[in-house]
């Protein structure tokens, strides 16, 4: 197997929207379609065709990350550490909702993000990693941050949570094997 020579960024992308689209979030009956997940803009599908279920729940990977940083490896090593944030955001926008039933709702939601996060997690402790990390001789990611806020809205409350899922990975050297 090769080293993996460009961001690991990337592959998170690709991972976090595979592993949420297999997470299983509880339905309501106001919300039948269940929650859409999908990778990019948080308010709308880039692909109005794709086969995304018209849903007031969400959950998106972000096509953005914050707190990068990048350390170089020594010298005569093609390797760097890369540490980042990526960034999921749900969303439940039921028309009708007290802040309340938001609330009780957003936790609904987020719980099952953070609770496959930590299966990934565990997961490396026994040696298993997504398939997206195999060629990565560092690869861990850990929920960082959950950060809420529910809002008034015409018809009622919104939530809206930001998930920081904090990133570190090691760039450019051959994978443990």
């Amino acid at each position: 197997m090769t080293a993996t020579l460009t961001s690991a960024v990337f592959d998170v992308w690709r991972a976090l929207t595979r592993l949420m689209g297999e997470t299983v979030f509880p339905t309501i009956p106001e919300n039948p379609d269940g929650v859409a997940v999908w990778f990019g803009d948080p308010a709308m599908p880039d692909n109005v065709e794709a086969d995304v279920p018209a849903s007031t729940e969400r959950v998106v990977i972000v096509p953005a990350d914050e707190a990068v940083q990048q350390v170089w490896g020594p010298i005569g090593q093609l390797a760097r550490d890369e540490t980042f944030t990526a960034v999921i955001v749900a969303t439940t926008a039921v028309p009708g909702r007290t802040a309340v039933q938001v609330l009780d709702r957003l936790q609904e939601i987020t719980a099952p993000i953070e609770e496959t996060i930590r299966d990934v997690t565990a997961g490396f402790r026994d040696g298993l990693r997504p398939a997206e990390f195999v060629g990565y001789q560092v690869a861990l990611i850990s929920v960082a941050a959950v950060n809420p806020i529910i809002v008034p809205d015409t018809d009622g409350w919104i939530g809206r949570a930001e998930i920081g899922v904090a990133c570190q990975f090691r760039v450019g050297t051959p994978p443990v094997t």
